[in-house]
């Protein structure tokens, strides 16, 4: 079995703006180091034998800060990188309430297309794909992987078999931990979802 511990990243202050950052070289602000500081210090005694990250500034930096304490060396994969919206990074989501193609993403997600992105469904497909190659690597370990919070909820509804409307239903926070077990496929069990440092722990 593999034990999937997908992180979100720090916080920076675009999130704290609710700025959209896509594919920017956004870094972690002080909040989002510590955040990621506490968690770190959680999972230390924890045996994660290896740690991967979308290779983005915020989650590279994360990574970065949790590589020391689980004495692992981060290993970057564009697979869980975040959703590509190119055609809307720097407004703020204020300005994208009611927008049609927003509003549209949320109920249709499969086949909605973000301006000059992408739908959910390929997130989610390469995320699987992702989860697939760790299946291989890792079948019977513990593994940490750096992402974002639509890339978790994707792999989570993948797992799960949810519909990837039900995805927004999902709150994933900044530094927060959530795990998947797999049991030789992509299919498995959530053990954990959207836990602070506080709580985090392999159940």
């Amino acid at each position: 079995m593999l034990t999937l511990m997908l992180i979100r990243h720090g916080e920076t202050d675009w999130n704290r703006d609710g700025r959209v950052m896509g594919w920017k070289p956004v870094p972690l602000n002080a909040t989002g180091r510590a955040q990621i500081g506490r968690l770190a210090e959680r999972l230390k005694e924890m045996p994660i034998r290896a740690l991967y990250t979308s290779p983005l500034t915020r989650t590279a930096e994360s990574a970065g800060l949790l590589a020391a304490p689980l004495g692992l060396a981060p290993i970057p994969d564009d697979r869980w990188i975040e959703v590509k919206v190119t055609g809307w990074e720097e407004k703020l989501w204020s300005e994208l309430e009611g927008h049609p193609i927003r509003e549209r993403y949320h109920l249709e997600p499969d086949d909605t297309r973000l301006p000059e992105g992408e739908t959910f469904r390929e997130v989610q497909q390469r995320a699987v794909a992702a989860m697939t190659s760790l299946l291989e690597r890792h079948p019977h370990e513990t593994v940490a992987v750096v992402t974002h919070a639509d890339v978790i909820r994707a792999a989570i509804c993948h797992a799960l078999a949810l519909p990837l409307a039900d995805s927004r239903r999902m709150r994933i926070d900044n530094g927060s931990l959530s795990i998947l077990e797999l049991d030789g496929t992509e299919r498995g069990a959530l053990r954990l979802l959207n836990a602070p440092a506080e709580l985090a722990r392999v159940p």
